[in-house]
């Protein structure tokens, strides 16, 4: 049996077909960079940031991995685990995504405008802490149990009175809150007998009426000449 003579002899991956023709191995291309016949491994498509190593066998580039989807595109490589909330756009340089801003090579945090006492968990959009309730504006703000009328909620449950205002604590037991007020109006020199119903404003309980003093004592109307009113239409005699 004869077999066809190639001079010069073909290289690997390749056989003499018929007198000085080589022909290459299936999966195998020729490439003729050389006066030697040689054959290298051939891919369907070329590699993008590789090389094809074997037939329809991608190899990537330093700094590039193979595509989750495509056998012949190589990615850029960020680090183990990628960009976070980001994309890889270059071999170890992430690109955040809009909204997001780096802290660190390969983290992208969301970014907030204002989200003070709470965490920014997407963009512009804040989650806020215990405590603190979520504005129209997206701001936090802290809030008060039973709110804080007539004062201010400068912290979770602390409610400073405005000028004018007590503080007043509730009951151990309160099941509405929405009609009670922390910060009760202050008389000054008390309202014995009334109501201070706003700051320095005392009104009488039925029965009473204001002195020269502003002081409410009880009322007999003209009925305790000679006596002293001791209690609402109740007369005590002078002895």
């Amino acid at each position: 049996y004869c077999q066809p003579n190639c001079d010069p002899p073909c290289g690997p991956k390749a056989v003499c077909a018929r007198p000085n023709v080589c022909q290459c191995f299936p999966g195998y291309e020729s490439y003729n960079r050389t006066a030697k016949f040689t054959c290298r491994p051939a891919c369907d498509k070329p590699c993008i940031h590789g090389y094809c190593k074997y037939p329809n066998v991608c190899e990537c580039d330093p700094g590039f991995q193979l595509d989750d989807s495509d056998p012949f595109k190589c990615d850029p490589k960020c680090g183990n685990a990628g960009c976070i909330n980001g994309k890889c756009s270059a071999p170890d340089i992430c690109t955040c995504y809009d909204g997001y801003n780096a802290t660190s090579k390969y983290n992208c945090e969301p970014i907030c405008e204002n989200c003070n006492h709470g965490k920014c968990i997407a963009p512009n959009y804040c989650v806020c802490d215990n405590g603190y309730e979520l504005t129209l504006n997206g701001t936090c703000i802290p809030t008060c149990y039973g709110g804080c009328k007539n004062g201010t909620c400068v912290g979770p449950n602390n409610c400073v009175c405005n000028p004018g205002f007590e503080f007043t604590a509730l009951p151990e037991v309160v099941f509405d809150t929405s009609t009670i007020s922390l910060c009760q109006p202050s008389c000054a020199g008390g309202c014995k007998n009334g109501s201070c119903v706003a700051p320095d404003t005392c009104v009488c309980n039925t029965g009473y009426e204001k002195n020269q003093e502003g002081v409410c004592l009880a009322s007999c109307g003209n009925r305790c000449s000679f006596g002293e009113c001791v209690a609402p239409d109740q007369c005590a005699c002078k002895k």
